[in-house]
């Protein structure tokens, strides 16, 4: 018989004592491995701290000062920029009934269509510059003041293209505002319920876009007068320019050479000296005609635009106020009560 049968209530005792010891030392591991892991997040922490306080500038009271500066510079840069810009807005937008929009409307059509009809441009037919939803029907009076101003400066617009003498005007779409698709009180009552803390904007963006063939001068001259202009601001937000004819000229084409003398300038067909020597057979070479020409021609094929434009109406200053950087004083003292 062996000890461990002989000593049934030691072998007990010892074995319990192995089994608590384990237990404990896996215990004790863990608590260490969680304490280690502690101590390296709080000199993680404290490098950081250490990082932030040696960097420039440090959330201290002079930095404060000096960033609260800047932001009142930008502001007021900002709000400077801002009157520039409000020199495009009328003096007084007055408010326009359906009916009276309507004949307003009937005037811009008739005086477009003469103006483009006057320069020999060609126009699409039932064209309404840009308000053909409303040659049916009425616009809604909570969208007038806005369409108005639209309107005139679509005007301007559309006077500046024919000025600069394209061939045609192909397509006109303009993009519906919102007043039009919702309705101005729809957008109040919705205002008024959202209670935001972010920035309005400072203007109201009319999109519109326009198609016309002309040539590449015709097109300089528009642009021009569209970036430059002093009455509306408009911005081109994307242009297309493709070639009217989608294939190049064949080079075996033969061309007829005009008749031309030696003291013709630069840039005609001018026959050698030699062109008369003969050939193989005999015969002199007639180089004046049958020869293959590629004909240049840079600057007559006509192109293709199509440009989005954007129109922005910028609102007045009272309507959409910058924000202001409050001075932080000492809170007066409480007055203690009298018992």
């Amino acid at each position: 018989m062996s000890w461990f049968q002989e000593n049934k209530f030691a072998s007990a005792v010892i074995g319990a004592t192995v089994v608590v010891s384990g237990v404990l030392f896996y215990l004790g591991m863990d608590a260490r491995s969680a304490a280690d892991k502690a101590l390296e997040k709080s000199n993680s922490a404290v490098s950081e701290a250490n990082a932030l306080r040696a960097a420039k500038p440090y959330p201290n009271a002079k930095s404060k000062k000096e960033l609260n500066g800047k932001v009142v510079k930008l502001i007021d840069d900002a709000e400077a920029f801002r009157q520039k810009l409000l020199k495009y807005r009328p003096v007084k937008q007055t408010k326009v009934s359906p009916s009276g929009f309507s004949k307003k409307l009937a005037n811009h059509r008739s005086l477009l269509m003469q103006y483009y009809k006057s320069k020999g441009i060609s126009i699409p037919k039932r064209v309404g510059f840009g308000f053909e939803k409303y040659t049916s029907s009425m616009a809604s009076a909570n969208a007038t003041r806005d369409l108005e101003y639209q309107r005139m400066a679509l005007e301007w617009m559309f006077k500046a293209l024919a000025d600069a003498q394209p061939v045609s005007l192909d397509n006109i779409h303009r993009t519906l505002l919102p007043v039009e698709v919702q309705g101005a009180d729809t957008n109040k009552k919705k205002n008024r319920q959202r209670k935001s803390k972010e920035l309005k904007p400072v203007y109201d963006r009319m999109p519109i876009e326009v198609a016309f063939t002309g040539t590449e001068e015709s097109l300089k001259q528009f642009v021009e007068k569209l970036t430059n202009g002093n009455e509306y601001f408009f911005a081109v937000r994307t242009l297309r320019i493709m070639n009217e004819s989608s294939e190049a000229p064949d080079s075996k084409v033969k061309v007829e050479a005009p008749e031309v003398t030696p003291e013709d300038e630069l840039g005609g067909f001018v026959v050698p000296d030699d062109a008369g020597d003969a050939g193989a057979d005999g015969a002199a070479k007639d180089t004046t005609s049958t020869e293959p020409i590629i004909k240049q021609v840079l600057g007559d094929e006509k192109i293709k635009v199509d440009m989005v434009l954007d129109l922005y109406a910028f609102k007045p200053a009272d309507k959409v106020k910058f924000p202001k950087i409050k001075k932080r004083g000492k809170s007066p003292r409480k007055k203690s009560e009298t018992k």
